[in-house]
């Protein structure tokens, strides 16, 4: 019995003792471990000695504040009609490449680098220069008859280098238009056919009623710079005082670039007047006015057209049947086929895309033979063609 009670008495302390052991584990604060210091390796140098870690704190540390980037200027629009001396614009050209350009412009334009000796500096920044100073210099050459200079330094000296001319033209639309408008009653014929021709790349059609009083002028070269530029920006308003143009009196070029133009704005009214231009003698003038009558779908003009399929002008045949194939003519398969040649290039390939558009099935045997031919471009024509119109 004495043992018993001693044994129990001994089971009773080791669980007070316990007990006790684990109240205090979780009363008294813990200290942050110390890890050991890594020891450098052979092939290693040996660590910065580290700072002793402090006691953890019950209330938490503040997170680091975040870097931010600087913020960039923003880039510079283009510059409006209104421009200040100091008005930047970009270009992407290198520096190296931007000096070649300087140089082969020194070379092809000596009197205008020798008047301002400036102009190179201004543009020997590859990145920045004074556009407004720039700018000054150009219109100068503007006021004194140097259209060219004017308009090839305001297509690739205000933008990128790398820039088309027509493109960089028309992100100055309204700066042209505003330099140019003026000088379209400029005394020397060759500034207002300037101004037209540049008006016509930048699509302005804000100049639209001053070019139809133009069409009158005495000078060709206006009258015609007139005529393609009504009928570049689609001025229907203009049709039939450009269809007056197509007089037996008017010059040649004038004659050609009306009828082009009517086509352009489909003047179906002008027909009659296009169908009489068949006979005339100039070849270029027969060439276009046989496209001006496919663009108008003037299916009642085949008979006279198929007359020209025997011209002793190539670009006149080209232009014969490629519009009767244009008119659904199928009369004309079996000339067409005649021109099926691989000795000319141009007339081969003509002559195949004529027969797509009149789908001539027909003449399917006579395309077979062109698969033999020597030139690469003339047997994949043929194969695709074949493979488009055959029956499956």
């Amino acid at each position: 019995m004495g043992n018993k009670t001693a044994l129990v008495g001994l089971w009773v302390a080791i669980g007070f003792i316990g007990a006790l052991a684990v109240y205090f584990y979780y009363a008294t604060p813990k200290a942050s471990a110390k890890l050991p210091a890594p020891q450098p390796s052979v092939n290693q140098p040996a660590a910065v000695t580290a700072t002793p870690a402090t006691a953890l704190s019950p209330v938490p540390s503040p997170l680091p504040t975040p870097k931010t980037r600087p913020v960039l200027p923003a880039r510079p629009s283009q510059p409006s009609v209104i421009i200040s001396e100091t008005t930047p614009v970009t270009s992407t050209i290198a520096a190296d490449k931007l000096a070649v350009k300087i140089a082969e412009w020194e070379k092809k334009y000596p009197r205008l680098f020798t008047a301002h000796p400036e102009l190179k500096e201004l543009l020997s920044n590859p990145l920045w220069y004074e556009w407004g100073k720039l700018r000054q210099i150009l219109i100068e050459e503007l006021q004194n008859g140097s259209l060219e200079i004017y308009i090839y330094f305001m297509g690739v000296g205000s933008i990128s280098y790398d820039t088309p001319i027509h493109t960089a033209l028309s992100e100055n639309k309204a700066i042209l238009i505003n330099d140019l408008s003026g000088f379209l009653s400029h005394p020397a014929p060759e500034m207002r056919r300037g101004s037209l021709v540049v008006l016509e790349l930048i699509a302005a059609k804000e100049m639209i009623p001053i070019a139809i009083n133009l069409l009158s002028d005495s000078d060709t070269g206006v009258c015609k710079a007139a005529i393609s530029y009504l009928g570049a920006v689609g001025a229907q308003e203009a049709r039939y005082k450009i269809a007056e143009c197509l007089t037996d009196d008017a010059h040649h070029e004038v004659r050609g670039a009306a009828i082009y133009a009517l086509g352009l704005l489909g003047a179906k009214e002008s027909i009659p007047k296009l169908i009489c231009s068949l006979s005339d003698e100039q070849g270029y003038i027969l060439a276009t006015t046989i496209r001006s009558l496919g663009e108008l779908d003037a299916k009642e003009a085949i008979p006279q057209i198929r007359n020209s399929l025997n011209d002793s002008d190539k670009e006149v045949r080209l232009a014969t049947i490629l519009t009767l194939a244009r008119l659904g003519d199928k009369e004309s398969i079996p000339y067409t086929v005649t021109m099926l040649s691989d000795t000319d290039f141009e007339q081969c390939l003509v002559a195949l895309n004529a027969l797509r558009a009149l789908n001539a099935k027909e003449a399917i045997p006579d395309i077979r033979k062109l698969l033999d031919s020597p030139n690469r471009m003339i047997r994949e024509a043929a194969q695709e063609l074949i493979q488009d119109i055959e029956p499956k």
